[in-house]
């Protein structure tokens, strides 16, 4: 029995059934789109952990200069920050 996994090097790419067989499509998302599956993905694998997470990768990355890495994960807390927004506006109906 064939099995398939998703890894790292798959990321951007999706499976697709073909008569029982398992074929990689290409699959092209905006910068908009990743920054807000990063999020999604901090969201549930973190939860409420979430902000420190972001924290410690921001701040990780500061101190060992990689600028553009920091400035992506701050692109991200913001995005998180959203969601969050979102669900206190959820619970609050």
């Amino acid at each position: 029995m064939e099995t398939w996994s998703r890894s790292v090097a798959d990321r951007g790419r999706d499976a697709v059934r073909d008569r029982g067989r398992c074929r990689l499509a290409d699959v092209t998302l905006t910068r908009e789109q990743e920054l807000w599956g990063v999020a999604l993905w901090v969201e549930k694998a973190h939860g409420d952990r979430g902000p420190s997470f972001i924290a410690g990768k921001i701040d990780a990355l500061a101190r060992s200069g990689e600028k553009d890495g920091a400035r992506l994960w701050q692109e991200v807390a913001r995005r998180f920050d959203r969601l969050a927004d979102r669900q206190e506006d959820d619970r609050s109906l």
